[in-house]
């Protein structure tokens, strides 16, 4: 992938938790299906994307849920690795008066509708995410689970 793409919230909390530690991973509580290795394919997989395309509804649920349960010094490293990757970030901005009236808000909620409503033709989103990797296939978006990386490179199910 090269230029923009999307990432959602599981797969940016791998990013930030795995650049940290990547022992770390298995251990976070919203990370256990994930490995170093999947780490390292989204590593592969973003590593000539210049602009990550992301929404505050996104950057909300990676700010809580990064550093859930976790305790100093950890945590402080977790918020220092979030913050680093800001300058990379386009972040998106939709009104929820929008967002809500989108047929499928009932169905994926606030922070999945918002980037239906934001993603741009020939933008890629990464999810992990069944329903929201459905909505956006389903309205001609890009999109691919971290299940279609693992095929894609050859990878192991998880």
């Amino acid at each position: 992938m090269s230029g923009r793409a999307a990432i959602d919230t599981n797969l940016l909390l791998l990013l930030i938790v795995g650049t940290v530690r990547r022992d770390f991973i298995a251990k976070h509580k919203r990370l256990k299906g994930y490995s170093p290795d999947d780490f390292e394919l989204l590593g592969r997989t973003i590593r000539n994307v210049d602009v990550m395309l992301t929404t505050p509804n996104t950057l909300t649920e990676v700010s809580n849920l990064l550093v859930q349960g976790v305790a100093d010094p950890l945590r402080t490293e977790l918020l220092r690795a979030f913050v680093a990757l800001l300058p990379y970030m386009d972040e998106r901005h939709n009104l929820c008066r929008l967002t809500v009236a989108d047929p499928l808000f009932p169905r994926l909620g606030l922070t999945d509708a918002t980037w239906l409503c934001l993603l741009e033709a020939g933008v890629p989103l990464l999810t992990d995410d069944n329903d929201l990797f459905s909505a956006a296939i389903g309205r001609g978006f890009v999109a691919f689970r971290l299940a279609d990386l693992r095929r894609l490179a050859g990878g192991v199910q998880h």
